[in-house]
């Protein structure tokens, strides 16, 4: 089924594994009817200052797309938000909006709002304990007084007393705001024997029941002989806790499945189907129960279970990227150009999406005349589409863009899927936000290290535009001088200044001034010293008074020659000559330069046409320029297709790469893209390709109980015996030794 509309849902960060199965339930109902799922979030959740601060306003206008966006319909997960002034935000916006809106765990007279049923699901654990157990004296401690959910589970375990004739002593009812601290200061309290010793307590969340039962058992109590404990959420802490913790499972995949059956009934579906998947108990021991009776191999269990892989495999990718050098790469580039193509190689960084684009506004950068003006909240009417890739794709970006679309890339064919919207900004200026596609909710991790990768991008951003500002003061201080500080060389004022006494002397001298112009667009990627200056040097030591040198632009220099010659291009064969030879004498073998990677124009200057000399000089700049840059673009290509080429094999590895393939690929042939793979990434394609499909081994040997001969054929291996000599060259040990090491670290 292809896509047809979209859905906002909007959350405040995303926690596994209970926000990812709310999102999951809302993203499962919704595809089957051929909406996106698009989540808006702000990554951050936190009351107090750290709320208040630039950083985090930054992050939180992402919110403001609700302003502009085309959406179908927004779920918001308001209850979920700790800050109120944020969530009314939110809630204000929508309200102008007037687009169809369901509201989770919070209520709203304006709104459509929902709960997830909690209080029959405390009552049915709580029985547990009366039942199964025989608890006769319960505590019960609950999220926030006056709450919704709070008093809801509050009363589903007075029921459970009510219906089994047990009192229920308002003192052994407690508030822990779904925080450690209360539960830990109740344990203490029992322990210190302030408190009497009930014989199970009952935590409204998995959180507080972590806390409570580790607790008593710091305090050498025993769970649960001496108190049984249960939560209720089905994290991932709670299942691998010891004791693991008895909860209730489920609660958040109904909340988000409930949501998408009332926004799809909203937009005038009748007869919906959605997922069946509601709360059941997860029993582990913390109750009593024998751990027989934890079942394991439960559906739920596996698919925590495969939750959990999964994650520990994204971790465990990560440890292989700890040389990527994020923050050098991104921060050096010239332009905005540049940071997206050398973004768009650090992309694999982020595991399992399909698509990403980075969108920004038009007036991202600030203004270079008043440098504290600049963008701190909404976006612009007008988006810059500045990259979109698409994995094993080449890069592309469409331009312009209404924001109200959001990405442009909704516009294309595609299947249902998980988008992922969050902002990019430095500080509290605001750039634009990006936008990642997935199959499942399951498949990102939007933790620190996501947030480390969109602000390495943005702190690129911050570079450039510094360098910008940089550059105009520049520009206005040299307006002002004849010298360019940096060089020495007269600056385009001081040659305007000799330009017409330097050509005076030529004519009077019956020789030709010709201006060589040179222009080099990539210095910085390749030589500490720029090539420019380099030549200039050679021309400034010669002393010769036949020579005037200007460096009017940081990346162009000038040279009157007196000369005999009448052609340009003898000219220009006559100054690369003493170039060449000048260049081993000049630096000594510590500097080399391909003269083929500088751009370089000759015309004759005229006293009869004096009138007109800057204008010819302006045109000779320009000219030099634009040549750099098309053998900037052209050099450039050969690094984009290694960089795209590299790229392919750490994300598939397990593919029938080729060098001989690859090289054609990339349009050069194989000895000349052997050699720049080498010198680009200080390793051989095949090396590369070799320890891409070892490291996919490792993980595979790591995370799962596959055969090895199943783990070599998809790791790209025909021959198992071929594997596994590879693995152990490699590694130094067999497969099967690796395996076995990796396990009894676990």
């Amino acid at each position: 089924m292809k896509a047809t509309g979209k859905i906002a849902v909007i959350m405040p960060h995303i926690v596994p594994p209970m926000d990812n199965e709310l999102l999951c339930g809302v993203s499962e109902a919704l595809s089957g009817y051929g909406y996106d799922t698009v989540l808006i979030t702000g990554l951050l959740n936190v009351l107090g200052d750290s709320a208040n601060d630039g950083y985090s306003a930054g992050l939180e206008n992402i919110y403001t797309l609700l302003e502009y966006a085309e959406f179908d319909g927004v779920v918001c997960a308001a209850g979920r938000f700790l800050h109120p002034a944020l969530r009314d935000k939110i809630l204000d916006i929508l309200r102008r909006r007037d687009i169809p809106c369901v509201i989770l765990e919070h209520s709203c007279e304006d709104f459509d709002c929902i709960y997830p049923p909690q209080r029959e699901y405390i009552k049915m654990i709580t029985e547990h304990l009366i039942n199964k157990h025989g608890c006769r004296k319960l505590y019960c401690i609950s999220g926030i007084k006056g709450e919704y959910s709070s008093e809801e589970r509050m009363s589903g375990f007075c029921d459970a007393l009510d219906a089994a004739g047990i009192s229920c002593d308002g003192n052994y009812l407690f508030y822990g705001n779904f925080w450690r601290d209360v539960p830990c200061r109740i344990a203490d309290e029992i322990a210190d024997g302030k408190l009497e010793k009930p014989d199970g307590v009952v935590c409204t969340n998995d959180e507080m029941a972590i806390a409570f039962c580790n607790r008593l058992i710091e305090r050498g109590l025993k769970v649960p002989e001496d108190v049984a404990v249960t939560g209720y959420d089905g994290n991932f802490e709670s299942f691998f806790n010891d004791p693991p913790i008895t909860t209730v499972t489920g609660h958040d995949y109904q909340l988000g499945s409930e949501a998408a059956k009332r926004m799809l009934e909203k937009l005038g579906h009748t007869d919906v189907h959605i997922p069946e998947y509601g709360q059941h108990l997860r029993i582990g021991t913390s109750c009593g129960c024998d751990l027989s009776l934890a079942v394991r191999n439960s559906d739920d269990n596996k698919r925590l279970m495969k939750n959990v892989r999964r994650n520990n495999q994204m971790y465990a990718e990560r440890r292989y990227y700890i040389t990527a050098d994020m923050i050098s790469k991104l921060s050096g580039c010239a332009d905005v150009d540049e940071l997206m193509m050398t973004t768009s190689t650090i992309a694999y960084l982020l595991p399992n999406w399909n698509t990403l684009e980075i969108c920004l506004c038009r007036d991202w950068s600030f203004d270079l005349e008043a440098p504290d003006r600049f963008r701190t909240e909404g976006y612009s009417e007008k988006m810059e589409h500045r990259l979109y890739l698409k994995k094993c794709f080449d890069t592309w970006a469409t331009g312009e863009f209404s924001v109200s679309k959001v990405l442009p890339s909704f516009d294309l064919p595609h299947e249902p899927m998980v988008y992922v919207i969050s902002s990019m900004h430095f500080k509290h200026q605001i750039f634009g936000y990006i936008g990642m596609s997935y199959d499942s909710p399951y498949d990102f991790l939007l933790d620190e290290y996501y947030v480390n990768w969109c602000d390495c991008v943005s702190n690129g951003l911050n570079m450039i535009q510094n360098s910008q500002y940089k550059n105009y003061v520049k520009e206005h201080f040299a307006s002002l001088l004849t010298v360019d500080t940096s060089s020495g060389l007269y600056n385009k004022r001081g040659l305007m200044e000799n330009i017409t006494t330097f050509i005076s002397g030529c004519t009077k001298n019956d020789k030709k001034c010709a201006a060589v112009t040179m222009s080099y667009e990539r210095s910085k990627e390749h030589y500490e010293l720029s090539p420019l200056l380099a030549i200039a040097n050679i021309f400034r030591h010669s002393e010769s008074r036949d020579v005037l040198l200007a460096r009017p632009k940081d990346d162009v220099i000038i040279c009157l020659i007196s000369t005999d010659n009448t052609k340009e291009q003898h000219v220009i064969d006559s100054m690369l000559k003493v170039i060449s030879h000048h260049f081993s004498d000049t630096y000594g073998g510590a500097f080399h330069t391909a003269l083929d990677d500088i751009a370089i124009c000759c015309s004759f200057l005229d006293i009869r046409n004096i009138g007109n000399i800057e204008k010819e000089v302006d045109r000779l700049i320009e000219k030099a320029s634009d040549k750099a840059k098309v053998l900037a673009v052209n050099s450039g290509n050969c690094y984009s297709q290694l960089q795209n080429a590299r790229r392919r094999i750490l994300e598939s590895p397990q593919l029938d790469w080729n060098v001989d393939d690859i090289a054609h690929e990339a349009g050069i042939s194989k000895s000349y893209f052997q050699r720049l793979y080498r010198e680009t990434f200080n390793t051989s394609c095949m090396d590369d390709i070799i320890n891409a499909r070892i490291e996919r081994a490792k993980r595979l040997l790591e995370n799962t109980d596959r055969q090895i001969g199943d783990i070599a054929e998809e790791c790209g291996y025909a021959s198992g015996s071929h594997f596994m000599r590879q693995f152990r060259q490699k590694t130094g040990l067999t497969a099967s030794e690796y395996r076995k090491n990796a396990q009894e670290k676990q």
